[in-house]
């Protein structure tokens, strides 16, 4: 199976899909590209991430995905759409508490044609990697402790860069 993120957006709507097994290594510039986006002009209307393939998500690529829903409902007012996440993510979403944050379909949507890989395995960002973690903790007590000590070793490593 691929391991891979694609990506287009049509009239204002952007289209993810994610295939096979996301880690950091895939999806740090999933985050770039929708924050990006979300700044710009004409709004975004909806977000669509068809997770129906996708085996498994490491906590980076959660943590993206969550600071992509706190964006847009700070931008919008909207939750993003899971559009039939797999059984291996819903289990990932409820283990980690999640689920009542976004918005899960159990509808496929019509994905375009065309849509661009944008998952290159490249070595992620230290800043990406505080960043998707931050925005995972911000959801529970739970996972504030969870990812308590990842946080504090990404902070040393950021600080040795600089």
């Amino acid at each position: 199976m691929k391991q891979e993120i694609q990506y287009k957006e049509e009239d204002e709507i952007i289209y993810i899909k994610a295939a096979g097994h996301i880690t950091a290594n895939n999806c740090y510039i999933l985050r770039k590209r929708i924050f990006n986006r979300l700044d710009k002009d004409p709004p975004v209307k909806e977000i669509y991430a068809d997770l129906a393939d996708c085996s498994y998500m490491d906590s980076t690529f959660i943590g993206i995905l969550i600071g992509i829903n706190k964006k847009f409902k700070s931008s919008y007012g909207k939750k993003i759409n899971i559009v039939c996440p797999s059984t291996e993510c819903c289990k990932l979403f409820e283990g980690l508490g999640i689920t009542k944050l976004l918005h899960l379909e159990d509808t496929s949507v019509d994905l375009p044609l065309n849509m661009e890989i944008i998952s290159h395995h490249q070595k992620p960002s230290t800043t990406m990697l505080l960043d998707a973690h931050e925005d995972l903790m911000e959801t529970s007590d739970e996972n504030k402790n969870k990812f308590k000590l990842l946080k504090e070793i990404l902070e040393k490593k950021l600080n040795q860069e600089k």
